[in-house]
């Protein structure tokens, strides 16, 4: 929130538009698109703060971050390979891999069972134990675990490396010649047969679906096949948590449609300054890039 004059201030709703400027460094031009009524402000304000926390501030904002770090440990371990010998033999090398590899594996796994634990407990704060909500999302998550064996191997992947050993990842990488130029790579593993000896938690039915899997699944496949259907179904779980998603979308496309292909902030403006002497002009709230992107795509 961007604040002006408030001895000065006076209530002013419109869809504003900001842009920089060639006057100085900081200095930011300011174009009224349209007035708006409160109720609407309200409205668009209101979906602008729906659609933030599902894509910013929710557990599953934290899944995707996680996934990131995932994703650039894997990048960062395949650099630290180029040009390294053919074998993972160096000691300090090995620490290194092992440490951030591990820490990059526990963090995606934990966001995983988060993301489950947090909306079954917010499920049940907001609609009680047992309503036809919390039934529902018992649904999905029970769907997600019969459909993806490789989500259900790293949510208890997760109980494995938190209350037995992290070493369950098996640090597997190296480095190839390829026209001429050391390539790195790296495909940790799940070394499955330590996490069935080391993890007595793990129920007789799942253990023996577990012991028929092939020996050391890829992290990384496991995985590729698991973030489609865990997307999948928290579209699902967060109509639940927040049955206004999908008009809260639709306020906030309508809003961003306001500005055309004007470049710039897009902004709301709740007041504006009546002194032409001040160095302010409005007061108002700048929205996010990210958000205002996926009221575009029309769904969250």
């Amino acid at each position: 929130m961007a604040e002006s004059g408030i001895k000065d201030l006076v209530p002013f709703y419109a869809a504003l538009l900001i842009q920089p400027t060639n006057r100085h460094e900081g200095s930011f031009s300011y174009k009224i698109i349209r007035e708006l009524t409160i109720a609407e402000a309200d409205e668009i304000f209101s979906a602008y703060r729906a659609l933030d926390e599902i894509l910013n501030v929710s557990v599953f904002a934290y899944v995707r971050e996680t996934l990131r770090k995932f994703l650039h440990t894997i990048q960062d371990d395949v650099g630290d390979m180029e040009g390294a010998s053919s074998t993972v033999d160096e000691p300090d090398l090995i620490v290194k891999l092992g440490l951030r590899m591990r820490t990059a594996v526990l963090a995606l796994c934990s966001s995983l069972h988060f993301h489950q634990e947090h909306n079954y407990k917010q499920v049940i704060l907001k609609f009680g134990e047992g309503s036809p909500q919390h039934k529902k999302m018992q649904k999905y998550f029970n769907r997600l675990f019969e459909r993806c064996p490789e989500y259900r191997l790293l949510y208890h992947l997760r109980n494995t490396m938190v209350h037995y050993a992290l070493d369950v990842i098996k640090i597997n990488a190296g480095s190839k010649e390829v026209g001429g130029e050391a390539k790195g790579w790296t495909d940790p593993l799940v070394d499955l047969k330590s996490m069935l000896e080391l993890n007595t938690e793990i129920g007789e039915k799942y253990r023996i679906q577990l012991a028929a899997m092939p020996d050391d699944p890829s992290v990384v496949e496991l995985v590729t096949k698991t973030m489609p259907l865990l997307f999948e179904t928290d579209k699902m779980v967060v109509r639940i948590i927040h049955p206004e998603a999908d008009k809260a979308v639709k306020v906030l496309s309508d809003f961003d449609a306001l500005f055309a292909d004007e470049i710039g902030a897009r902004a709301l403006s709740t007041g504006k300054v009546v002194n032409p002497g001040s160095s302010f002009q409005f007061q108002y709230s700048a929205f996010a890039h990210n958000v205002l992107e996926a009221a575009r795509r029309g769904t969250v």
